[in-house]
Formats: C-alpha cells, structure tokens, sequence
C-alpha cells in the first residue's frame, strides 16, 4: 500500500498528537500544490540603509502611498521618528523634544493628503509630508494609543479620560488645508467643529479603533462597534457584535476583513458582520501563553504565500496563519546556544506602489523585507523543522515500511558538497531515529530520495528538518507499507 507522509500538515499544536495531529510546523509555509518550503527571510530593503537605525530597536513602521517610509524607535520615553531612505535614517527635528512620539504603546498611524498623524498612547505628533517635519499635532486632541482618517477627519480614542469615548476632529480639505485636524472637542473651532461619540453599547473600554473604507471600527474588551459617517449626527451606530480583543495589536486588516485575537483567546475574522473563529487547532497552545496584550500582528504577500503573522514579544513565539490554509510557527535561531529564538521582527509595514514590498523593522534596530528568495533573516539561519503526528494508516495491525519516497527541489546549491536534511522518525514519544538527507550537489537534480526497509510500527512519527542556508522545497513524501498478519 502507498500513503502520503503529511508533511504538508499543518500546526494543530492544541490537539492530541498521538491521534496524528501535527505538533510542530516551524518556519514553513505551504504552497496550493502541497509543496513545503521555508518561510520567507529576511533580506536588505533597497529602500533603506543595511545598517542599524536605532539601536534601541523599532516599534513601528509605516509606508505612504507614494513609497516614503517611517520609522518609530522603540525608546526612549520620546521616541524618535525616522525619515528612512535608501542614503540614511534621519531623525525628524534632530532627535529633540516635540520632534518625537511620546508614549509607551505601539504607534499607530493615519495617513491623510499633508499629514503623517502618529498615536503612541499619549499626545499625537503630526508629520507635515512636505517637509517632512514633526510637531504636536494641535488643537488639544486626546491622549491616544490609536488614530485613524476617516471622511475626511481624524478619529482617535482617549486612554485616560474617557476609555468608551472616540474623538473625532474637524473636516480638513484635501491636500489644500489641513487645520481642522487642528480642531478637537478640548480646543474647538466653531467655524469647524469637531466632536464625539461613545462605544456604549456595553460599557467595555476601547482596545483599538480602524477603519474599513468608510467605517470606523471600535474594537472593544468586550464588543466590536461599527460606526458610519451621517450627515445628522457625524457617526452613528450601524453594528455591535459580542467579540471582544485581549490584544489591541493583534489586528490585521485584509481587504475588507479584520484578523485579531479575541477576549477568549481565539484568532477571529470578521467583516463587522459575520465572524468565525480560526485558531482551534492551536487553542490550547494560546492558553497556556502567559501574557497576551502585547500580540502584535502583519500581513505577508510574497508570491504564493499570502499570511497573516502574529508575534507575542514576551512570550517568544510567532503563529503563522496561511490564507486558505493552517498554522505554522515562525521564529529565529540562536546559533551560540543552538537553540530556537523569538522572531526577529518587531514592526512591519506593506510597499504596495510600483515597488512592491514587505518591510519589517527588526528587534536590533535594522530595516529589511521578508521574501522568499532569502534563505537567512539577515545573516542569520532559518531552521524549517516539521512534524508529521503519529499515524496508523488506518488500522492497529504492524505496518513494514518497505520505501519511502522523498521528492526535493535538488541541486540547487552553487556547491560541490551537497547540503543535507535530516529525516527520522519514531515509534513512541521520545529519541529519533535519523538518516541524513542528501539535496543534491551542484548539477545532481535528481528529485527522488528513497529510503528502504525501516522497520514495523503500530504507529509512527515522521518528521523533517533543514538548518542550512540553501533552497528548502519538499514537493512530496510518501511511504509504501505492508500492513502484517501479527
């Protein structure tokens, strides 16, 4: 008999392994076809220098429309913003007071016509684009964590007054004027007034508020609440849904739907209408993470890989959600221990100009993309690593493993010696039995790997790992099996 070995399995990580739930897919992705190849690395941006730009790290990035990047340090108390090019990092305002975001939480950003405007979870700075220069943005808005613009306006919530409440500021006119961003409810224009309204639909604060077209989404510790503009009353309540958001990082907008991690501990979507949970494969693995808050999450379009990614800094791991697919793991490696580490990434931002790509700022300070063309994270190894979950085929009577078959994307490498993965498995938890495997010298294309006679098992465990820095791509894995009388 023939069966695949399901490498192309992904994550259920919260479910019984012994029942032939993969337990650990770790830096992979899987294609339409089946076929699993590690995740995209990390390679230089040639929009912005190889070097450092802050060497506290960064916290937050943000693309304009015409491909102009930014950059938010991650400390200190003022953190400074960095107008990035291909030449160098420049600290709008030198580095000094008024010039740089204040507040401790993740930046936020709203990009209108002559305006960059950042929330950090304190006083807003504006970034005017023609410059680019930095000030307080005016008018006394509120201490914010979050800001969006929305017909023709700026939204942000108050993280110390009123916790249910989102501002609103005046109208400001396209790219000829700017001031009713200016003209807030604690300092009005009356030629231009601002306002606001209250999330009240249960009384939950509000974890994060975006924007989808023309609404305004208030995620609360509770409760979704949309609003739509009105030309009576500003905004008002079009939906309220019972899903509530433990981490206000956590979500990601992909076209018209939202991706986040909801008050019970789950991966959602919704459009503001419907909603479903994604992440009951990996349910129990979330329980047991021990601080949630401050989830943060990114989209990745690269080729064939569409994904959403979400990175728990405290905690150390990454969970990777494929489009139409599973759950992956992603992190770094520690070659000095040998051991796994947390995932580079610390903020992320998606080009989507004539030069598509996607950014992401790293825990040292650097600035880089994520593609799959790049086997390291800026130097530094990828180790793709999956496991199969233990399986019977289907029966409890002894299996002989006559041949397995792998079949590899082969002699890739530009070596005389060939790069080498490791396959094994076993027959109950504990120590592996392994085989190196060949990936093809240079010109050695051949994509079959075959394996004869290794053994009998009731039920067994197959996995597959690869440290190197060359190509990884595994099109199949099959076994052929007698199933025994005894």
């Amino acid at each position: 008999m023939m069966a695949p070995i399901p490498f192309s399995n992904h994550q259920a990580s919260g479910q019984e392994e012994l029942g032939g739930a993969s337990p650990t897919a770790m830096n992979v992705v899987i294609d339409a076809t089946g076929t699993v190849r590690r995740r995209p690395g990390i390679d230089a941006y040639s929009g912005a220098p190889s070097t450092v730009v802050d060497a506290n790290g960064l916290s937050g990035l943000y693309v304009l429309n015409d491909g102009r990047l930014f950059a938010v340090a991650s400390s200190p108390a003022e953190r400074p913003i960095y107008y990035v090019t291909s030449g160098g990092a420049v600290a709008l305002g030198g580095g000094l007071p008024q010039a740089g975001l204040v507040g401790t939480s993740r930046p936020t950003f709203a990009e209108t016509e002559l305006l960059l405007v950042i929330a950090g979870g304190s006083e807003m700075q504006q970034i005017l684009l023609s410059g680019p220069t930095s000030t307080r943005l005016g008018g006394s808005p509120p201490l914010a964590s979050h800001v969006i613009a929305n017909s023709s306006r700026l939204l942000a919530n108050d993280v110390f007054v009123d916790r249910t409440k989102v501002n609103f500021s005046g109208v400001f006119e396209g790219d000829t004027d700017y001031s009713g961003s200016a003209s807030w409810p604690n300092s009005p224009d009356p030629t231009n007034p601002p306002g606001f309204f209250t999330a009240a639909a249960r009384p939950d604060d509000i974890a994060g508020l975006f924007e989808s077209t023309n609404e305004a989404m208030a995620f609360g510790t509770q409760t979704l609440q949309i609003f739509s503009p009105d030309s009576v009353q500003v905004y008002s309540p079009t939906a309220t849904r019972e899903i509530g958001c433990s981490a206000p990082y956590s979500v990601i907008k992909r076209d018209q739907e939202f991706f986040w991690l909801d008050h019970l501990r789950r991966f959602v979507k919704s459009d503001g209408r419907g909603m479903d949970v994604l992440s009951d494969p990996i349910k129990k693995t979330l329980e047991g993470i021990s601080t949630i808050a401050d989830c943060f999450g990114f989209r990745v379009l690269t080729g064939p890989v569409d994904a959403l990614v979400w990175v728990f800094p405290t905690d150390g791991r990454a969970f990777c959600l494929q489009a139409g697919g599973g759950w992956s793991q992603w992190s770094g490696w520690d070659d000095a221990t040998n051991n796994w580490a947390a995932l580079a990434v610390s903020c992320a931002a998606m080009r989507t100009d004539s030069t598509f790509a996607n950014v992401v700022g790293t825990t040292d300070g650097k600035i880089g993309q994520l593609s799959l063309d790049t086997n390291t994270d800026l130097g530094t190894r990828i180790r793709a690593y999956v496991e199969s979950g233990y399986l019977s085929r289907g029966t409890d009577k002894r299996k002989h493993s006559k041949l397995v078959k792998l079949k590899f994307k082969r002699g890739t490498t530009s070596s005389s010696s060939a790069p080498q993965a490791i396959f094994g498995w076993r027959d109950r938890p504990g120590a592996w039995a392994e085989i190196p495997v060949s990936l093809g010298a240079a010109g050695d294309t051949d994509p079959v790997v075959e394996f004869r006679s290794l053994g009998t098992y009731t039920t067994r465990e197959w996995k597959l790992e690869f440290s190197g820095t060359d190509d990884f791509v595994l099109v199949s894995a099959t076994e052929e099996f007698d199933v025994l009388d005894i």
